[in-house]
């Protein structure tokens, strides 16, 4: 529970995201702009075939994107997704992290 963001009486997920990943004096640039991405896609996903906007809590089923609504979103991308494991994008070094610390050249691997 302490490694996800916590939703306040009568507060939608969407207004989770915008307070808890979005907050550039808060939140380190790097996480907001994966945000700012993941919620583009997200967006762009889903008026592709609906006028409707992005659901609040259950996922679109008719998205191909397994993080098509706000929930998801903010659960998912709380501690910034580093190895893209549940958002397909991009995993991020760990030099840029700590310097020093080297690189996988390519996706980390288990």
């Amino acid at each position: 529970r302490a490694a996800q963001p916590i939703r306040s009486m009568g507060e939608s997920w969407e207004q989770v995201v915008q307070r808890e990943l979005l907050d550039r004096s808060r939140i380190p640039t790097w996480l907001v702009d994966r945000v700012e991405r993941q919620v583009e896609r997200a967006k762009k996903e889903h008026a592709a075939h609906s006028t409707t906007p992005l659901p609040d809590e259950a996922r679109c089923p008719y998205c191909f994107n397994p993080i098509s609504c706000w929930k998801k979103i903010a659960i998912n991308l709380y501690s910034g997704d580093p190895f893209g494991m549940t958002t397909g994008m991009e995993s991020i070094e760990p030099e840029f992290f700590r310097p020093g610390a080297g690189v996988w050249g390519g996706d980390a691997t288990w």
